[in-house]
């Protein structure tokens, strides 16, 4: 899940009258079986006059230098985009790299017509969990003609912990996460004078604005200091969905609870902090343990 993207009052993403609404979600094949309860919410704006916002990707595979994207393995590979993406002047208002888990560094900036390069966006580690659309305190002011231009690093190695082959294999382009993608979404305005002087909320204004689910208070977690095997519990009428991350935030597993007591066998797992968060009937919780 993500905090809410919201904007100034007035500012709204157009949706024409019959339009449908489609949600694209990818499953991993370890969600087999599993219920989704994925919820999205929508602000509808009353204002007579909405200052329209859109959304999508502007550089692509279109847009690489020196593409195709085929990363060989036991390699870091470097790959370029550019590209002028609007001939009119816009306001950027967020900005959303995309890479998979080869992904080492991204880079996203833009050169001016007058001759100013004005950075966008420096990951120098990428996190494959940390996507999401970052926003621009202020409205970026793009004039006419502008250059976007991308780095993007791959670490196809064994030293990446994250890369799903062993060994390392040619990746291309492609849909699943053991695939890889070099894009970079983008929201974005027409420019009015002015826009680069508006300053939007910070993200703990967004995190006192969010509604939090109700709390599962029966749900338990045992021994805290675990060495062989996590014993869970619950009381809920039905089946919990489950997933266990690491303290850097990346996937360790993944399932269903059923009410009762299940057992998980952590005797292979590194030491480390662990977080398991669940969730079903409207209702969330998350309990933090340690594997000695």
């Amino acid at each position: 899940g993500a905090l809410p993207a919201r904007y100034p009052d007035g500012w709204g993403i157009p949706v024409p009258p019959g339009a449908d609404l489609v949600i694209e979600i990818h499953y991993g094949p370890d969600f087999g079986g599993q219920v989704d309860d994925t919820v999205m919410n929508l602000e509808w704006v009353d204002e007579a006059e909405v200052r329209p916002i859109s959304v999508g990707w502007l550089l692509g595979n279109g847009a690489m230098t020196d593409g195709p994207l085929i990363i060989p393995p036991d390699v870091i590979s470097t790959f370029h985009q550019e590209a002028v993406l609007f001939n009119t002047d816009k306001s950027l208002l967020s900005i959303c790299p995309h890479m998979h888990l080869l992904g080492k560094s991204y880079q996203v900036w833009m050169e001016t017509p007058a001759g100013d390069s004005i950075p966008l966006i420096d990951i120098p580690q990428w996190h494959f969990e940390w996507q999401f659309y970052y926003r621009f305190l202020s409205p970026v002011h793009v004039p006419a003609g502008t250059v976007f231009k991308a780095v993007g690093e791959y670490d196809n190695t064994v030293w990446n912990p994250l890369n799903p082959n062993d060994p390392p294999e040619t990746v291309t382009y492609g849909s699943l996460t053991t695939d890889e993608m070099f894009l970079t979404y983008f929201i974005w305005a027409d420019y009015e004078e002015g826009d680069e002087d508006l300053v939007f909320g910070t993200i703990e204004e967004e995190v006192d604005r969010v509604t939090e689910s109700p709390v599962l208070t029966g749900f338990q977690v045992w021994p805290t200091l675990a060495s062989d095997v996590l014993s869970c519990r619950h009381d809920e009428p039905g089946a919990l969905s489950a997933v266990v991350r690491n303290a850097e935030g990346a996937w360790c597993w993944s399932g269903t609870l059923e009410p009762g007591v299940t057992r998980l066998d952590v005797s292979s797992w590194p030491a480390g902090t662990y977080v398991m968060q669940v969730g079903g009937m409207d209702k969330r919780a998350s309990r933090t343990w340690i594997k000695q």
